[in-house]
This record gives structure tokens, sequence and C-alpha cells, in this order.
């Protein structure tokens, strides 16, 4: 008997989106204007402050630029466990830390986001490199079991 080969499940989404482009074009607005939608509606309060440029949107933008920068200079090391785990983390300690000052101290300056983002790359960097090394067995052992 011929066993079958299965396919990664990126390459299986890659084929049927290059397929069906107009369709993941569709699928894509639909669902951005769904959440466009839940947002107006249930959660007025971003909108409003959206509108007034609040220093928690502001922050949002930060993180989210910080964030995709740092994963776009990174993504070689994406297919590695220690990698997604190290940018969940980050996004968590990050999130929480910023809440904590933001709420007890003061809201952060543009000047300090400088520094926030020197200080945090840093620390990811060397958490990556030490992850890396710590967790390199979990990806021996995963490749090893899927390989028949």
């Amino acid at each position: 008997m011929m066993m079958m080969q299965h396919e990664p499940p990126e390459n299986r989404l890659v084929q049927t989106a290059s397929y069906r482009p107009y369709a993941w074009g569709a699928l894509s607005a639909l669902l951005l204007a769904v959440v466009l939608f839940v947002m107006l509606l249930w959660f007025p309060s971003v909108g409003a402050a959206w509108d007034r440029n609040d220093r928690l949107v502001r922050d949002a933008w930060f993180t989210t630029a910080f964030l995709g920068c740092l994963i776009y200079r990174l993504w070689h090391w994406r297919r590695r466990v220690a990698f997604w785990l190290a940018m969940s983390a980050l996004l968590v300690l990050h999130t929480l830390g910023l809440l904590f000052y933001s709420k007890h101290v003061h809201p952060l300056l543009g000047w300090q986001w400088v520094v926030l983002v020197f200080i945090e790359s840093a620390l990811i960097i060397f958490f990556l490199e030490w992850s890396m090394k710590r967790l390199e067995h979990l990806a021996t052992k995963r490749r090893a079991s899927i390989r028949p």
C-alpha cells in the first residue's frame, strides 16, 4: 500500500489562496467589516478614544509598530518554538508593564518610548539566543517524530 504524505497546513493555505485570490480578498474584507461593525456597536469608547487621539491609542500604535518591526527583523527564526514563545511573552510582559506604569506613575512620553524600545530589543535578542539554545532539543524531537 502506498502511504499518503500529508502537506503542512501552511502549504495548503498558500495553494488555496493562490487558487482563489478574489475569494480570499472578499473574505478578508468581510472579516474587517465585521470587526469594525462590532467595535462601533459594542465598544463605542474605543471609537471615542480614537477620535480624541488618546494616549491609549498612541500606546497601542507604538506597541504594534514595535512588535511588527521586531518580528520582521527576526523572521528567519519563525520556524522555531522559542521564537513564538519569546514574542508571546514579550507582548504579555510589555502590555502588563505598560498598563502598570501608566496607571501608577504616568503615561509614557514620546522620548520614553525610544528608551523602552531599546531596552526591550536588547532583552528579546538576549532571551531569544538563550532560549534557542535551551529549547533546541524540543525542535529536534518534534522533527524526528514527524518524519516517517
